[in-house]
């Protein structure tokens, strides 16, 4: 997990996403991208404006502007604050330091395009918990790293963290998902403490069972438990959510959108469960 990128916003949750990407960066010797999406400003013109209204447009703009520059200014500083903290470089889009280290930049337009045009060249793509003052832009933006750049997504905790990647939880439905999910977790899973696949035999899927899963792992040098159950009278979401408490763990990782998208916006899911209710990092992929 040596590159990877995080787009950040000036909330709370934004900055808890940060600090956990900068963890990242030092557990692994590795870098990240902090990028600040901010929207763009425009004029509106229109020959049927009186001259004196389009000046007053003008101005105000450009008074939008001077406080856009201010506040990207104050998330710099916080960025540079937190990295400091976490004794991780930092710098601009030239840093050439030795790594842990951070970058920082800025972006106009929304989240979800810069997003699809640069995340398929980094390890993963780490996003604010979807609560609070989240961005708008927020399930496009994890959208477009699963979907259209193919990279998997972290999705950091509404709460602060200790640790990411020391006790493992891999969420395991015999599906393609889930697998690409733990192949792309495999920096972690291959660092971990404890590793464990865990399994609902609800039979609904086919494929590799958890102990094929497992067995992967074993040639990688991890030494996974499996752990079965059969169904309970609770949502999947929540078994696998106090599974994760169960073992300790400060890392869960399963397959994002089983079921498709459409279903899941409907009817709900296991991804938007989990997501929304996790206290630890989620790893996904699709």
């Amino acid at each position: 997990m040596k590159l990877t990128m995080v787009p950040l916003t000036d909330t709370d949750e934004g900055w808890r996403a940060l600090r956990a990407a900068l963890m990242i960066a030092r557990r692994f010797d590795g870098h990240t991208d902090a990028v600040f999406v901010q929207p763009h400003i425009q004029v509106e013109t229109s020959e049927v404006v009186p001259t004196v209204d389009q000046q007053m447009r003008v101005e105000m703009v450009e008074r939008a502007r001077e406080q856009m520059a201010s506040h990207i200014r104050q998330a710099h500083n916080t960025f540079e604050e937190i990295a400091s903290v976490l004794d991780v470089a930092s710098g601009n889009e030239s840093l050439e330091a030795k790594p842990p280290s951070a970058t920082w930049q800025v972006q106009e337009g929304l989240m979800s395009d810069t997003v699809h045009t640069s995340a398929s060249v980094y390890d993963a793509v780490i996003f604010a918990h979807p609560i609070g003052k989240a961005h708008r832009d927020w399930r496009p933006s994890v959208e477009a790293a699963l979907f259209s750049a193919g990279r998997p997504v972290l999705v950091a905790p509404s709460q602060d963290t200790e640790s990411v990647g020391e006790s493992v939880l891999v969420g395991w439905n015999r599906s393609p998902q889930s697998a690409r999910a733990m192949i792309g977790a495999m920096p972690f899973l291959q660092r971990a403490n404890r590793v464990e696949i865990f399994s609902i035999t609800t039979g609904a899927k086919e494929g590799p069972s958890p102990q094929d899963a497992a067995r992967l792992l074993s040639w990688h040098g991890i030494a996974a438990e499996v752990h079965e159950i059969p169904p309970e009278d609770r949502p999947i979401a929540e078994t696998i959510l106090a599974q994760g408490q169960q073992i300790g763990a400060d890392l869960v990782v399963m397959g994002a959108y089983s079921h498709s998208r459409f279903r899941e916006i409907i009817l709900g899911g296991v991804t938007q469960h989990v997501l929304r209710h996790a206290e630890v990092p989620v790893m996904m992929a699709h």
